[in-house]
């Protein structure tokens, strides 16, 4: 009886292992194995999605003419962009001393990090920009100045138009935040030059006097920079690769941000003409001027007041 259950117990061993060994195989196979959202994880490390900077803008607000804020100081959860597009305001950042006070103009904005009390008070009456926005990136932080006034204008112009319709529609909510995160990296690119910047006393002097000389005349409708040139003993080439080497544009670009600057405060603050509007930041006429401006800022005079004042 003994040896017939060892016969019949060595046939059934025979004709399970190959089974066994098999199903041994998927039980560790699947052990082993990474799960699906493992898996994911993994392509998007491989891709680089889950270290790409991400940003979702949370609400914002675009102001007319300010003489104050509804709020002299905040704290926020997320990130702030604060700018100004027209006038002026002053801000500190935590709790900062008298002498930590800045001065921002049109051109230049405020990142407050999340948790961190801003305060701000206007100097001379503002139009504003106000974002909130969530990031999983660092930034920098304090007062940032914006060299592209023209791109930095452009940008805040296409979130203004696009906040004006539904925000709650995917492709406008994708497109607000492709825009800030746009803005974010020429900031960063913006640094990233400076950083490797030639130091003032370094600079080539003729190129600091050239620059003297168009902060002084941005405004005159005669300015020549061939005339320029020449008090310099220079081209008019060499006088723009020189320029261009000391400060990232050339002469023409500098004077036509600082004169479209001036014309978009005159366009919210006044009541003036675009005659005499033009004849103030150094154009011959409303005609020229209307059309550099819609070419640089990619809206007209026109809708720009419109759009910009109360």
């Amino acid at each position: 009886m003994l040896i017939f259950c060892m016969i019949i117990f060595s046939f059934t061993f025979l004709i399970i292992a190959p089974f066994m060994s098999i199903i041994l195989r998927g039980v560790l196979y699947f052990s082993h194995a990474p799960s699906y959202d493992n898996s994911y994880t993994f392509l998007r490390n491989q891709k680089g999605g889950a270290h790409m900077p991400n940003v979702a803008i949370c609400r914002s607000y675009f102001s007319g003419v300010r003489t104050s804020f509804n709020l002299g100081e905040d704290l926020y959860e997320h990130w702030v962009l604060l700018a100004a597009q027209s006038g002026s305001f002053c801000f500190q950042l935590g709790a900062g001393e008298a002498e930590d006070t800045k001065l921002i103009k049109a051109g230049e904005l405020v990142l407050c990090p999340p948790g961190t009390p801003l305060k701000r008070w206007v100097v001379d009456p503002l139009t504003f920009v106000f974002i909130e926005f969530a990031s999983d990136s660092p930034h920098p932080t304090g007062k940032i100045t914006v060299n592209d006034v023209q791109r930095l204008t452009s940008t805040f112009t296409y979130l203004r138009q696009v906040s004006q319709h539904n925000q709650a529609e995917t492709s406008n909510v994708d497109y607000m935040n492709h825009l800030l995160r746009d803005l974010l990296r020429m900031i960063d690119w913006e640094r990233k030059l400076a950083g490797q910047a030639v130091p003032r006393d370094q600079l080539d002097p003729l190129s600091q006097r050239a620059l003297a000389y168009l902060d002084l005349h941005a405004f005159d409708e005669s300015l020549n920079l061939q005339h320029l040139a020449q008090e310099l003993g220079l081209s008019a080439s060499q006088l723009t690769r020189r320029f261009q080497d000391a400060y990232k544009l050339s002469p023409i670009a500098y004077v036509t941000t600082i004169r479209l600057r001036k014309a978009c405060a005159l366009l919210v603050e006044t009541d003036d003409t675009l005659e005499a509007i033009a004849e103030q930041c150094g154009y011959q006429n409303a005609f020229y001027f209307s059309r550099m401006f819609k070419k640089k800022q990619q809206i007209s005079p026109s809708t720009y007041r419109r759009t910009y004042r109360i």
